[in-house]
């Protein structure tokens, strides 16, 4: 369905949940869009994040702060909260960001449950703990509960907990908004607003005035081909940045008073050192947009291309409740195998030559930073990237060569972002 279409379902649906309980269906308003597409496993996979963020976020927080000192804010500067997962994402981005001249009058830190605190505490950026306010049990269990009824579609407005559901996410954003105080926080970055603890966030900033900048994650946002709305419109923050020119031209018409800016994440300095083919898992597939007879048809495509060229396959996938059973089937291939939340991004590609995968971020980082980059995904185009059939594979990796990349002259987004910043 095309978006107009999406957003009157949505407001026939919804529209009383969302004016009984405003803070609550603008936490929950991407898993209500789910909902409302019939992705019933969106839903049950967050559920499940936040299953572990109750039983293992306070442990994750306290090592992060570095037992046993209580977090501070020890430094007299203003503070800028970067996203764990926005600086794993995009390391090329972060870097220019912390990099940049006017990085030096500002503290640069880390928000989120990130195992890779010691990593980041290296790489310049100190904690900055929101645990207390933002991954408490009680709301964490409420805000599920909340989820397993919006599945109810026809009894989702008789479960009882909804008051209670409010009421806590009103004591969490006020918490929040505490916290972003005594950081002298001046500015959130983030990789998303639409997981249930950055919806909170981002109401915080909203209620402090802090500007809430976002990248825009997840690409292609729609199908053109198809008209098919993802449900991940409209976005909240306040400043928004397309990767593509196709991004900006799909996202740009949602976002309120055009803050939104089509931007050079980073400059291209890397090179393309490895020889390997690397395969990239998506979304797509952990939600079961496509099935394990087309990704066996994938890897006889890669272990063909691999044969040709003598080389090894890397199949990188995402750290969903099927893992087990996709690492198995992957080596019995031989192929090598690593997990999104073990190893960057940044590892993968500079390990490998040729990167295929199915319509995803990662795709068009590849494709910037030079490496021969191919789509096997059904639906959604990728600017610069060739959509190929699995059986195209061997084929297309025995006569292309690796490129400097495209030439790129849009102004990088650490410039935009600390311009903004530095003028108020």
């Amino acid at each position: 369905m095309n978006y107009e279409n999406f957003a009157q379902l949505f407001e026939d649906r919804y529209s009383d949940f969302c004016q009984r309980w405003p803070l609550s269906s603008f936490v929950l308003d991407h898993y209500l869009r789910a909902n409302l597409l019939q992705r019933s496993a969106v839903i049950n996979q967050h559920i499940n994040y936040l299953r572990q963020t109750i039983h293992f976020g306070r442990i994750v927080d306290l090592l992060s702060r570095g037992l046993p000192r209580i977090i501070k804010n020890t430094s007299d500067k203003p503070s800028v909260l970067l996203a764990a997962p926005l600086i794993f994402s995009f390391p090329w981005l972060a870097k220019e960001v912390k990099d940049h001249n006017s990085s030096k009058s500002f503290t640069l830190n880390f928000f989120g449950l990130a195992k890779y605190y010691r990593q980041l505490r290296r790489m310049g950026y100190s904690y900055a703990s929101l645990f207390d306010p933002l991954f408490k049990a009680e709301w964490s269990k409420a805000l599920g509960q909340g989820m397993k009824a919006l599945t109810g579609t026809d009894r989702m407005l008789s479960w009882t907990g909804w008051d209670n559901l409010e009421l806590l996410t009103e004591q969490t954003v006020s918490g929040l908004t505490t916290r972003l105080s005594r950081l002298s926080c001046v500015s959130v970055v983030m990789l998303r607003d639409f997981f249930w603890y950055e919806a909170a966030l981002t109401l915080a900033c909203k209620k402090a005035a802090i500007p809430c900048h976002v990248v825009a994650h997840g690409y292609p946002h729609c199908d053109p081909d198809n008209s098919e709305c993802f449900g991940y419109l409209p976005f909240r923050g306040d400043t928004l940045y397309c990767m593509s020119e196709e991004s900006y031209h799909q996202l740009s018409p949602w976002v309120e008073d055009k803050h939104c800016y089509s931007v050079r994440l980073f400059s291209n300095t890397q090179k393309v050192n490895g020889e390997g083919i690397l395969f990239i898992s998506s979304s797509v597939e952990e939600v079961g947009l496509l099935d394990d007879k087309y990704r066996l048809a994938v890897y006889k495509g890669l272990q063909a291309a691999a044969n040709k060229l003598n080389c090894r396959v890397t199949v990188r996938f995402r750290d969903d409740e099927q893992l087990d059973k996709k690492i198995k089937q992957a080596e019995t291939f031989n192929f090598r195998c690593t997990v999104k939340n073990n190893i960057s991004l940044d590892e993968d590609l500079k390990n490998n030559r040729y990167v295929f995968g199915f319509s995803s971020t990662a795709l068009f980082l590849s494709h910037m930073l030079g490496h021969p980059t191919y789509n096997l995904g059904g639906y959604g185009t990728i600017e610069g990237v060739e959509k190929i059939a699995p059986e195209k594979i061997s084929d297309v990796v025995s006569h292309v060569s690796v490129s400097s990349g495209f030439v790129d002259n849009r102004t990088t987004f650490a410039d935009i972002f600390w311009k903004s910043l530095l003028q108020g």
